[in-house]
């Protein structure tokens, strides 16, 4: 399957059609990213050696993702996209002016133009309930 580039040009075109908010970014941004990190990666490398034991490390490494699973399903943490980080995304949160919150996906680079400002953000889908927004790219 091709890769597909959701660059700038079609995120403006599809803004057009869905419409856009304004919405308060908090300074708050990969919420929980470190926590999450920390818990697949040290338990992988302190209980099983992978040199010694590659299966059994494997095994553990997918019991640990279930379970880190179960436990953001569970909560109202969100769970850190390690995709979307590598590709340059960070997930900030924010409110618009009737105190709804969002999360809303910002490039890294603009990073000091998000954080604590009002910025005009792309709903993922048109539905009411939907708090999944994408930065419009100026």
């Amino acid at each position: 399957m091709p890769f597909i580039d959701i660059g700038a040009k079609s995120v403006k075109n599809s803004s057009k059609t869905i419409g856009t908010s304004l919405v308060n970014i908090d300074d708050v941004y990969n919420q929980g990213f470190r926590e999450f990190l920390l818990s697949i990666v040290l338990p992988m490398i302190s209980t099983y050696p992978i040199i010694d034991s590659p299966i059994m490390s494997f095994t553990m490494v997918v019991i640990l993702q279930i379970l880190v699973y179960f436990f953001f399903i569970n909560s109202s943490d969100i769970f850190p996209n390690l995709t979307l980080a590598i590709c340059g995304y960070y997930i900030y949160t924010g409110s618009d002016n009737t105190g709804k919150k969002y999360f809303v996906f910002g490039r890294r680079k603009n990073i000091a133009d998000i954080l604590k400002s009002r910025v005009e953000a792309i709903p993922f889908s048109g539905g009411s309930e939907n708090n999944i927004m994408i930065v419009k790219e100026k």
